[in-house]
């Protein structure tokens, strides 16, 4: 119901009478919450509430890869995008308020990380390739906090790959996507690309930009 939970308990015996249900199934919570994210309109926070209290009913897994969370700016994401202490990604992925901090069961039904880990690095290239396919193509990287974001994505790859908590053949996704700023700012897929650690050699060559 979209009523104030303390006018149906105030009322809840005419409620009754008249074949209204007060205490909505987890279903109708979930259909209801799914419906309000649709329209980008929001919920009150006691959805959430009800949901962190019952994250165990199987109809929460209705929820799962869609925009269901409701940001600080008024509209919904993935549990998949966004994370509950930090957010090395600017504008490619979300930081939730600390209103979700008391809705911790739901949160982890529903996979959202606290930090992000290179999985989530490896991710955000892929979107920044894609980005950059149908909005930037051939254009150099301008924004200083995007290009802060790739390096940073590449930075947490590294610390995997030294771990040991990937092997080469992780990366192969990236491969030939557009995830590397060469010389000249433009996204190029590592495949393209040459190291410069030999000066003179890029010249020589004659390959143009197609180096870092």
């Amino acid at each position: 119901l979209d009523i104030p939970l303390k006018v149906q308990q105030d009322a809840a015996d005419f409620l009754h009478w008249l074949g209204v249900e007060t205490n909505p199934s987890m279903r109708q919570i979930v259909a209801h919450l799914l419906t309000r994210a649709g329209q980008q309109a929001p919920v009150r926070s006691d959805v959430y509430v009800e949901l962190n209290r019952n994250a165990a009913d199987p109809a929460i897994g209705r929820l799962a890869g869609t925009a269901c969370l409701l940001l600080p700016g008024g509209r919904y994401a993935a549990p998949t995008v966004v994370f509950r202490q930090t957010n090395p990604f600017g504008r490619f992925r979300q930081l939730l308020g600390p209103e979700f901090d008391s809705y911790g069961d739901l949160l982890g039904r529903l996979g959202v990380k606290r930090i992000p880990d290179h999985q989530d690095a490896r991710d955000v290239l892929t979107d920044i390739a894609r980005e950059q396919r149908q909005q930037r193509f051939h254009l150099p990287v301008e924004d200083e906090d995007d290009l802060a974001v790739i390096w940073r994505c590449w930075q947490m790859l590294d610390e995997a790959l030294a771990r040991g908590d990937v092997d080469p053949a992780w990366f192969g996704p990236l491969a030939n996507l557009p995830v590397i700023p060469n010389a000249a700012g433009v996204l190029s897929a590592p495949a393209r690309l040459l190291i410069d650690d030999m000066p003179g050699v890029a010249a020589a060559l004659n390959i143009g930009d197609a180096v870092i």
